[in-house]
């Protein structure tokens, strides 16, 4: 996918995000009242998240968990002003033989971003701390060659995180993934 077309899909999801809530149920008749029950009722009573299946922007398989996946699920990409600012960057910054390391991938949308971008030609390689969230990041991410690690990145060694187990790794240890 050339970068103008990448480009034009941000700009769909960006379109869905700032439109009305219509338009989105629109776009996704059964998802979108699936996401809202999810978030308004079940999440609310029993705090499990709902995996669910859908497609990136640009047509690749996608696995979240609603309700942190939401605009994931109903847009195929990142909705927030600065996410959206972040991909357009990517997508215009990003060049085959380049690598880039997403600490904090969370689901994965920035990584496969940038293997898209890279075409089987660069390296990507995505950092999760959670457990829960890697299981997911790896199964979205590994299919298109993007190396994933569970674990955290700071800038010194030590504890003092917030997920249950993990570990930290400073920019000395980053460098030897290589």
């Amino acid at each position: 996918m050339t970068e103008t077309e990448l480009l034009q899909r941000i700009r769909q999801v960006s379109g869905l995000a700032e439109g009305s809530r219509l338009r989105r149920w629109l776009h996704r008749p059964v998802g979108y009242p699936v996401a809202l029950l999810h978030r308004t009722l079940l999440y609310r009573r029993t705090g499990r998240a709902l995996p669910r299946r859908c497609r990136t922007c640009w047509g690749d398989r996608f696995e979240v968990r609603l309700p942190s996946g939401t605009d994931i699920y109903l847009t195929g990409g990142k909705t927030h002003d600065s996410e959206l600012r972040l991909a357009r960057y990517l997508v215009k910054t990003l060049r085959r033989g380049n690598s880039f390391l997403d600490v904090g991938a969370h689901y994965g949308y920035f990584s496969l971003l940038a293997a898209r971008r890279f075409g089987g030609g660069g390296r990507v390689v995505a950092l999760e701390a959670s457990p829960t969230t890697f299981a997911t990041l790896a199964s979205n991410v590994r299919p298109a060659g993007v190396e994933a690690w569970n674990l955290a990145a700071a800038e010194t060694s030590g504890g003092g995180g917030s997920f249950s187990s993990f570990q930290i790794y400073t920019p000395n240890t980053i460098r030897s993934i290589r």
